[in-house]
């Protein structure tokens, strides 16, 4: 893999930025909301680190733009700016992705290949390209933010596989359950943290019971950031 030409662009407003927009959890004040996208951002940090591919942060300090299509656009546009190649794009609502979703979007872009991977409310939850496969002026008339954001990208990028799997976002309270719903049985850490929120007392008990009758079991991770460009 070239990886001197891919960049993975790390698309999201900073935490705090982000509890006010979206408090997905309004009921828990500022501060739980806060401190989740912080843990989001955190889990993605670990995932990406890995990879060991320059992890460009545009937050909203950075962003530049009056919609969401020019402001992204504009962050791609600064990305082949920077002499890169190929780009991975996503953001903080699609938890569930992990390394080896990240490689196999990797492996396809070797192969020449796009990549997209679909949500359940007709998003993205990540794409993957070449420079060659973009077009300026196709990436700012697009709906993004709706539910036909999916196939309107499909539509426009040459040669573009989709990966069989179906990401949540996560934007809202029932998306959180939905989340839960999903991973509660799994040692998902976002499941085991949204758990914890919606559910303080039974994370209580469970985590004062003996450690083979735990629901989750939070991984234990050396944190650390990845490499920045």
């Amino acid at each position: 893999m070239e990886r001197g030409r891919t960049a993975i662009l790390y698309f999201a407003y900073r935490p705090e930025t982000e509890a006010v927009r979206k408090p997905i959890f309004s009921d828990h004040g500022r501060r739980v909301n806060v401190q989740f996208y912080h843990d989001l951002q955190d889990e993605l940090f670990d995932r990406l680190t890995p990879l060991g591919l320059p992890v460009i942060h545009m937050d909203d300090d950075k962003q530049r733009g009056d919609g969401f299509a020019d402001r992204i656009t504009n962050a791609v546009e600064d990305i082949w700016a920077k002499g890169y190649e190929r780009v991975i794009i996503l953001g903080n609502d699609c938890p569930e992705l992990d390394i080896n979703s990240y490689q196999r979007c990797i492996d396809l872009l070797d192969t020449g290949k796009a990549c997209l991977i679909p949500t359940q409310h007709g998003g993205a939850g990540l794409i993957a390209l070449h420079k060659s496969q973009y077009t300026e002026s196709h990436w700012r008339e697009l709906e993004w933010q709706s539910e036909s954001t999916f196939d309107e990208l499909f539509d426009c990028l040459s040669d573009c596989k989709v990966l069989d799997m179906t990401l949540t976002e996560l934007n809202s309270l029932g998306d959180a359950y939905l989340y839960l719903e999903l991973w509660k049985h799994s040692d998902d850490t976002i499941a085991f943290i949204i758990d914890g929120i919606l559910n303080p007392l039974r994370q209580f008990v469970s985590l004062s019971a003996p450690s083979s009758d735990l629901t989750f079991k939070q991984a234990s991770k050396l944190r650390g950031p990845p490499f920045k460009a």
